[in-house]
């Protein structure tokens, strides 16, 4: 076999195992998180509302991804489109980053992973700031609690710290899935037989 016919290889296998990652599900890997599960007996707040999120301090240099616990009320049954931004100094600082948009259905609750297309960088034991928002549809409740007692930040009410309230949240990054070993052995052994076949 020569140069050429390995260099064909290696590029086939390169791109195979491109497509596989691409094809699996990430990995979501938690840095910060008010609780390991979310209080659905209680609520926070309601968005859209005014200068209203939760402040969090990362540990990791990037923020891929961040959970909310949204709660449907029964009464408005259209649904919404739902995203959050993450803002700098304040609550109504500087947006470094919107996650991208999730449709929740009419009536429907749960713990939805709004992803950013793009990792946000930040610095770790900097404080940050969380903001849901709705883009269309009905006002959705968005969960809470008084005992999760998060240490690295507080639910915001109308742009105030609350020190005794959390919502539910967890942030961190995605991480591409490993691809499955034996579709790219074999991938490579093709790519060596028909080289080596050409060859011939």
């Amino acid at each position: 076999m020569n140069i050429k016919n390995i260099v064909s290889a290696i590029a086939l296998f390169a791109a195979t195992t491109s497509t596989l990652k691409a094809q699996g599900t990430p990995t979501f890997i938690y840095d910060q998180q008010s609780a390991a599960a979310p209080d659905i007996a209680t609520d926070g707040g309601e968005i859209p509302s005014v200068e209203f999120g939760q402040s969090f301090t990362p540990r990791l240099n990037t923020v891929g991804f961040v959970s909310f616990e949204l709660i449907s009320a029964l009464a408005r049954p259209n649904g919404a489109v739902v995203a959050v931004n993450l803002r700098a100094d304040s609550i109504i600082g500087t947006i470094l980053g919107t996650t991208d948009p999730i449709s929740m259905p009419p009536g429907t609750s749960g713990n939805p992973d709004f992803v950013f297309s793009l990792p946000v960088p930040v610095t770790p034991g900097t404080t940050y700031y969380l903001e849901p928002f709705v883009l269309s549809g009905d006002n959705y409740f968005i969960g809470a609690s008084d005992s999760y007692n998060y240490a690295g930040g507080s639910a915001i009410y109308n742009g105030i710290p609350s020190p005794t309230s959390d919502l539910w949240f967890r942030e961190g990054i995605t991480e591409a899935p490993e691809p499955n070993t034996w579709p790219l052995i074999l991938s490579a052994a093709a790519a060596a037989y028909c080289a080596r076949r050409k060859r011939w």
